[in-house]
């Protein structure tokens, strides 16, 4: 039983299955904070399409991997045969429901931001070497498109378009946060391969302390769309939750730049409390 136990956690979180519920977590969150219910096939859609997405990066990246993710690569290598199928079924599941349902708009717009996923690995990956931090703010910059990418599903209903963009820069920053924290695991890695992350350029007391600043600034900007009545104020409550999480983690990081439990699952997984909290600090105005 023990067994079993650890063979489905470890193919949840090192699988990417903990990863790629982020996508559907912060988008239901968005739902909540909109205040209109999310068609659950539009989350099964996008969790499907950036599983997928995600096991390709993996797929492409396995051997690279090792160095700074040790059991997931290690995880992976088991399946690697597997792995092309499971980015097919997964594919191929996600194009059935949106042919079936006939969202033709949704398909265009999530091929063009998978091929602008694809462009990085395939052509941009070098540009980190030349441009600082820009792998963090590429990566943050497409998971927000997700955002557009959910409401393009959800045509029928209607929203204050400052309320999305408030939100949308909420979540660009935690995501840009996120990913830079995930560097400090990889600065020697980084510094070796002339990569321009934030904790390579200023390392890991200095870098950290940037993203706490960058962390209150994103509760700064909810604040700011709760004065300007575009949220409501119960976002707030999820605001002021993910800042202490965040400081929390990044605390880790500072402490223990190489403690896997932090990146594999407290940094993936905090995303999955969000809807929670929303919907928690939310109940008394529905």
């Amino acid at each position: 039983m023990r067994k079993l136990y650890e063979k489905v956690r470890d193919e949840f979180i090192y699988g990417g299955y903990l990863s790629s519920l982020s996508a559907p977590a912060i988008l239901l969150t968005l739902s909540f904070v909109l205040r209109f219910p999310a068609d659950i096939l539009s989350l099964i859609v996008i969790f499907s399409g950036v599983h997928a997405a995600y096991l390709l990066n993996r797929y492409h990246e396995l051997e690279v991997d090792i160095l700074t993710n040790p059991k997931r690569s290690k995880h992976l290598k088991k399946q690697r045969a597997k792995l092309p199928w499971k980015i097919g079924l997964f594919t191929i599941f996600s194009l059935f429901i949106i042919l079936v349902k006939c969202k033709v708009t949704f398909l265009i717009v999530g091929i063009l931001i998978f091929l602008l996923g694809a462009m990085y690995s395939l052509f941009f990956k070098g540009l980190s070497k030349k441009i600082p931090l820009f792998k963090n703010f590429y990566a943050a910059f497409l998971w927000t498109l997700l955002i557009p990418l959910f409401l393009v599903w959800e045509e029928n209903v209607s929203y204050s378009m400052y309320s999305v963009i408030f939100f949308s820069l909420f979540v660009f920053f935690q995501l840009f946060i996120d990913t830079s924290a995930c560097d400090v695991k990889d600065l020697w890695s980084d510094k070796r391969s002339g990569l321009k992350t934030l904790p390579a350029l200023l390392g890991i007391k200095r870098a950290i302390l940037i993203l706490k600043i960058l962390n209150i600034i994103s509760l700064l900007i909810l604040i700011c769309g709760c004065l300007l009545r575009c949220l409501s104020f119960s976002v707030i409550f999820l605001g002021a939750f993910v800042v202490l999480y965040d400081l929390y983690y990044l605390r880790r990081c500072e402490k223990n730049p190489k403690d896997e439990t932090t990146y594999s699952i407290l940094i993936d997984g905090g995303y999955i409390l969000w809807p929670l909290v929303t919907f928690l600090a939310s109940f008394p105005y529905l």
